[in-house]
């Protein structure tokens, strides 16, 4: 496979993860997720030595995102950032990340992630958009404070 086809791949799986059951509402744990079969495609494609274009990799994200996979969402951003990819996030991995974590009700990680990425923390270039803003409101609403720290 090419690295179309496993963005293709990833995309059809990213597609379902929203839709599929879950342990707490009788899915069967034995069988891997939506978002699980993304993140083996993506670990499957780098061991081949295809490196994914900013679409494949918010493609990934979207899957972690629709499948309340926070946990995963934040270990790949942190995996994404630290080097072994040739593609940093942008504006929408990050909201995408920021927007799971709050959904899931993990407020903290999600300001964690808006610390991270904020121009003014020296650690990234991305830019905040309305998205992002938005989801870092929202983390701000559930875990009861009033904006983002400064």
């Amino acid at each position: 496979m090419d690295m179309l086809a496993y963005g293709v791949a990833i995309a059809a799986a990213a597609a379902g993860a929203a839709a599929e059951p879950t342990a707490e509402a009788g899915g069967l744990a034995e069988e891997p997720t939506r978002w699980q079969q993304a993140l083996a495609l993506w670990s499957e494609m780098l061991e081949r030595g295809l490196w994914p274009d900013m679409l494949v990799l918010n493609t990934l994200m979207s899957a972690l995102d629709k499948g309340n996979a926070w946990q995963a969402a934040l270990a790949f951003l942190c995996q994404d950032t630290c080097g072994w990819s040739k593609v940093s996030p942008d504006v929408a991995t990050i909201s995408m990340a920021i927007n799971v974590c709050s959904r899931c009700h993990q407020w903290e990680h999600a300001l964690g992630v808006w610390e991270d990425f904020k121009p003014v923390s020296g650690k990234s270039q991305v830019l905040p958009d309305v998205m992002a803003y938005s989801a870092a409101i929202v983390a701000c609403e559930k875990g009861g404070r009033k904006e983002p720290h400064k």
